[in-house]
């Protein structure tokens, strides 16, 4: 008696069971670790979302971000609080939308569900977007508003069943994207190669469309776009590396090592048993190849800019391309991978995905190399402040040192007696990163931060953070402050962006519990 009915009922049930199974799955990689800490640059969308809309303006000016993620954020905290819980679920909402946008993605691509049903499986693996899904960052928005635009783009220029709401909803999404990241112009560049290459016919009309997505960024944000370019905010960013090409797309997925066995895998199970006129009939429509177009030239250009002018890093602004990738990776499976073969692919990455998740849920990734624990963050060090300063105490922060710090501050509701500062002074203003002073530029105003702490009434301490690096800054900050200060404590506190604290004071006095703690 022949198995194979049975076997092939087995089978049947498996892949209909798949979605739920991915439901729940994206249930998990959702919640599970949603009140992970906050590093420097999520804490620095909390305190920047926290002001009025006009200071919102003006931080962003004087950054390289762009203000729909903030505007979004600065209402949903207003009603939600500020918690780390509270700031990660939006980005936790945006990925579960952009799975399912995923889903009719590849549902408008192959025509079928199975390939909708592997292009959002796809996308609910990607470790990049999973971390992003629990990043107070605008990147989990940003993988959303492309997975949109790319889904109405397929719509408009490969079906005959387009309509007006179409074309509108298109130039809306993209107009919306445009403000949200400078990264989402690449996809649009992508979208209108593939345009080109495939729909020449078409070509005006998409360049009407993309034109109208672009007028409210002209209008509303170019005037600063010059400045952000001069300020040398993106500085810290490498020129493009060979690397950088090699591993950009399994970034998607873990890294060079982890990506690129999960994409092997996957074009093992692609080319196993298939035939060469299966393989012709999928590579003869054009879709596949829409996908891989914009997919490809909304990361390359970007890189090859790199080499030029830094602007790459790994792990976060490529999520512009993750719908279109995620899609071209499942409808390929869907369509060449035999049953078996793809069912034990995808119950296998999605039960793996799911047990790294949890078991790493108190991590933070920043990328597949960069990983922190809390113990590294800025939270013990927060804690221990909120014990040991007193109100009328200045903290006063070197290099990048202080987001992480205030917003923990903040969170605990203990600082409101202090008095922040930073050296160099304008980093209040630009949180995210620091200028490169002129050292008689750092002297005078370190003589100046001395002078005035040094003439201020009360018994107070200053509280001094070491932030990693800034050798220059550190040196000459101390030096000014031994000259008139008494250095009374060095608590050993550390964070994300600092490795030590110094404690000064005016007199012999013993002062605070911080001195206990040398």
């Amino acid at each position: 008696m022949s198995l194979k009915p049975e076997n092939s009922s087995v089978l049947e049930t498996l892949e209909r069971l798949l979605l739920p199974c991915c439901a729940i799955a994206a249930l998990v990689l959702g919640v599970v670790g949603i009140g992970r800490f906050l590093r420097l640059d999520e804490a620095n969308s909390v305190l920047i979302a926290s002001n009025n809309l006009g200071r919102i303006v003006e931080y962003l000016r004087n950054d390289n971000n762009l203000p729909v993620y903030y505007l979004v954020l600065h209402g949903w905290i207003g009603w939600a609080g500020i918690s780390e819980t509270a700031v990660h679920l939006p980005s936790v909402v945006f990925y579960w939308f952009a799975i399912g946008v995923t889903y009719k993605l590849g549902l408008q691509v192959s025509g079928e569900k199975l390939g909708g049903l592997y292009s959002g499986l796809f996308y609910l693996v990607s470790f990049q977007a999973i971390h992003h899904a629990q990043t107070a960052r605008m990147y989990s928005l940003l993988g959303l508003l492309a997975g949109l635009s790319t889904l109405l783009f397929m719509r408009i220029w490969f079906s005959s069943r387009a309509k007006p709401r179409d074309w509108i909803f298109y130039v809306l999404v993209n107009a919306v994207g445009c403000l949200t990241h400078v990264w989402y112009f690449f996809l649009l560049i992508g979208q209108a190669l593939c345009g080109l290459a495939l729909q020449p016919k078409k070509a005006r009309t998409l360049a009407g469309a993309q034109g109208a997505s672009v007028v409210p960024f002209l209008l509303l944000w170019a005037r600063y776009l010059g400045h952000q370019a001069r300020i040398g905010a993106a500085g810290w960013m490498p020129r493009a590396r060979r690397e950088f090409f090699a591993g950009v797309l399994s970034e998607f997925y873990g890294g060079i090592k982890w990506g690129s066995l999960l994409l092997a895998a996957a074009l093992v199970i692609c080319l196993v048993g298939v035939t060469r006129d299966k393989i012709r009939q999928w590579l003869g429509r054009k879709e596949p190849w829409a996908l891989a177009t914009i997919a490809v030239v909304s990361v390359l250009v970007p890189l090859l800019i790199s080499y030029i002018r830094p602007i790459y890093w790994p792990g976060r602004y490529t999520m512009i391309a993750l719908p279109a990738f995620a899609t071209a990776l499942g409808c390929s499976v869907a369509r060449l991978a035999g049953r078996g073969m793809r069912l034990a692919f995808a119950y296998a990455v999605l039960l793996t995905v799911v047990v790294f998740h949890v078991q790493t849920r108190t991590l933070v990734f920043e990328n597949s190399v960069n990983v922190s624990s809390e113990a590294d963050s800025d939270k013990p060090a927060a804690l221990a402040l909120c014990q040991w300063a007193r109100p009328g105490d200045t903290l006063l922060f070197t290099g990048l040192s202080r987001a992480g710090v205030e917003y923990y501050l903040r969170r605990f509701e203990c600082g409101q007696d202090l008095e922040l500062a930073n050296f160099p002074e304008d980093t209040a203003e630009h949180m995210g990163w620091v200028r490169n002073a002129d050292s008689e530029d750092l002297r005078a105003e370190a003589d100046e931060v001395t002078r005035r702490f040094s003439e201020s009434p009360g018994d107070h301490k200053l509280w001094v953070t070491l932030a990693y690096g800034r050798t220059n800054d550190k040196v000459i900050l101390t030096e000014m402050l031994n000259r008139r200060l008494r250095l009374s404590a060095t608590p050993d506190l550390h964070g994300s962006f600092f490795d030590g604290v110094m404690v000064f004071a005016r007199d012999s006095s013993s002062g605070s519990a911080a001195s206990g703690s040398r």
